[in-house]
């Protein structure tokens, strides 16, 4: 055995070991621990610290669920914010049976509130939509209070400014707890769904942590470029959109989705333990990322507000993904293919010669193949 050669090829193999694990885990910190910038001073035009916090203490108080007293308190107080910011909300009081998956249904009554800032004459119209309910076990101040005080904020930015362009219509839904029943009755019902063209749906998976942009609809490629140019601190992949779809996981978006509308899905992920639980509440909400929940809103509502809406043409796919800070790369599905292609042609070329070579052999590439496997499995099994 030639000693010296197994040494290198050892520091070799640990060397390389040691650059995955780090560009995995900065990319792991970047989108789910990082990327959170400081609250700014408050200022004309955008969003307001203060306020937000002062609805999510109003909204989650306690939990919330329907056909609770804490429920109708919550829709009372929703109501009066809007009539306050000068737009005059609707009720929608409906029954409807939301899709949950294959062979399950759940239906409920169900009580909408919606609010339209009315655009130009003759103009398409957007939708902004946040579930009003909580579960049972918790006071959901971040799922889903802090999108909901995001939306009250739009509003009252939109009012307050120039009239937009299209309507922009906000969906406070209910029941969206037990299997997005209030969105299915809007989207079942509701003669403004004729007008939108576009949807832009907020929830959360935890109290912490970047917004992150982790679902498309149909034909959302022009969306997503005009998000990530406009809005001060974009996050998001389409790794997590791809990744989702195969997920279990449902929201209020995918009721739109499914009927083909474009749009966009934001969420914060961080400190999962407290989804769904007591500890969802106002103390544990990061004032940062409810100040980002309020800033995706605020920026899908002015800029989508503004924009000449064309009718879906087609699926087309797009590739978008953060590189330095927060600036994203972002190509279509065309190029995308291209640099998959070249990627798998390099690695075949590397595995030739490094098999030629005597470096690697097949037995060691399924091995460690096979390692990959056995660690994924081991690494959910403890999750």
């Amino acid at each position: 055995m030639n000693l010296p050669r197994a040494i290198e090829k050892t520091k070799n193999h640990a060397l390389a070991s040691l650059f995955i694990v780090f560009v995995v885990g900065l990319a792991f910190v970047r989108l789910t621990l990082n990327g959170l910038p400081p609250v700014p001073a408050p200022a004309p035009g955008r969003p307001d610290l203060a306020r937000l916090e002062a609805h999510v203490r109003a909204l989650a108080s306690e939990p919330h669920p329907i056909g609770s007293e804490a429920h109708e308190r919550t829709r009372r107080y929703i109501l009066a914010e809007l009539e306050a910011a000068g737009v005059e909300p609707v009720e929608q009081n409906s029954s409807a049976i939301g899709p949950i998956s294959p062979g399950l249904t759940r239906a409920g009554r169900v009580r909408n509130v919606i609010a339209r800032v009315p655009g130009n004459p003759g103009t398409d119209a957007i939708l902004l939509a946040a579930h009003y309910d909580s579960v049972p076990a918790g006071p959901g101040a971040s799922d889903d209070a802090s999108s909901v005080a995001g939306l009250l904020e739009a509003v009252r930015l939109l009012k307050a400014g120039a009239r937009p362009r299209n309507d922009v219509v906000f969906l406070f839904s209910d029941a969206e707890e037990i299997g997005m029943v209030g969105a299915q009755a809007f989207a079942d019902e509701s003669p403004l769904m004729e007008k939108i063209r576009a949807v832009f749906n907020f929830e959360a998976r935890g109290t912490t942590g970047p917004v992150l942009l982790f679902e498309t609809g149909q034909d959302s490629a022009d969306l997503v470029r005009a998000f990530l140019a406009a809005d001060p601190h974009p996050q998001g992949t389409s790794l997590a959109t791809t990744v989702y779809q195969y997920l279990p996981n449902n929201t209020d978006f995918t009721v739109f989705k499914d009927r083909g509308l474009p749009g966009l899905n934001f969420a914060c992920i961080g400190d999962l333990p407290a989804y769904h639980t007591r500890l969802d509440n106002p103390n544990r909400l990061d004032p940062r990322t409810l100040m980002l929940q309020a800033e995706h809103a605020w920026t899908c509502a002015r800029t989508f507000g503004n924009s000449y809406l064309m009718r879906p043409s087609g699926r087309e796919e797009i590739v978008f993904f953060p590189a330095l800070g927060t600036f994203h790369v972002s190509y279509s599905q065309a190029p995308a293919l291209v640099l998959a292609a070249a990627a798998i042609l390099l690695l075949g070329l590397a595995f030739f010669f490094g098999i030629r070579a005597g470096l690697i052999s097949i037995g060691k590439i399924i091995a460690g193949g096979g390692a990959v496997l056995l660690l994924a499995a081991a690494a959910g099994g403890l999750a």
